[in-house]
């Protein structure tokens, strides 16, 4: 990485899922550790409580506000990464599974188009039996410069969709890489219940 890097970290943080939140701590501490000049940006869900509880320079997801703010941290980035979760699975409906696909590519796309190289972390995918989100697998997910999925099920689906796989690898959650906590982390929770002496 250069001297003062840029990397957009892209997800659903802020929505109170203390496994997501967990997650991009993990991402910036590994970030930081490789070079702690770099300057990390989440486009998360609810950009106020990442910002508030996680001081993390943070935008939504949305494309607006903020538009050309948003694609000069893209175009400006070293990397963007889709950090965690299952972001690519049926939601039944083909309207809501058009919404849900367009959201989750749109800024991959954009990074594409800028040169940005794309990776994603800690994905699970899956199921998908619907065209758009094969589609979305199979010409989109696949092409990434980079994947680690959790686990092999969605290892498996990814092989079984795609017929270009680049660099992809199983491994472990990295959540449990999270060596910090905020005060609604999952240990502060379970302590309030004296699960732990």
């Amino acid at each position: 990485m250069n001297k003062n890097s840029l990397v957009c970290v892209l997800g659903v943080y802020g929505k109170g899922n203390l496994g997501d939140e967990a997650l991009l701590l993990a991402i910036q501490d590994e970030i930081l550790s490789i070079n702690p000049n770099t300057h990390v940006v989440a486009f998360c869900s609810d950009p106020c409580v990442v910002k508030n509880e996680l001081n993390i320079e943070a935008q939504s997801r949305k494309p607006f506000p903020n538009f050309f703010r948003k694609i000069n941290l893209i175009r400006r980035a070293n990397v963007l990464i889709l950090g965690g979760g299952t972001m690519l699975y049926d939601h039944q409906k083909w309207k809501q599974e058009l919404a849900a696909n367009a959201a989750f590519v749109f800024w991959p796309i954009v990074a594409k188009l800028f040169r940005t190289p794309v990776i994603a972390v800690g994905q699970g995918l899956g199921p998908a039996n619907h065209f758009l989100t094969k589609f979305t697998i199979r010409y989109v997910y696949s092409r990434f410069d980079a994947i680690t999925l959790r686990d092999n099920k969605s290892y498996n689906l990814l092989e079984l969709i795609s017929t270009e796989l680049r660099a992809v690898k199983v491994a472990c959650d990295p959540v449990i890489a999270v060596d910090r906590f905020n005060p609604k982390n999952i240990i502060s929770k379970t302590s309030e219940n004296n699960f732990f002496p």
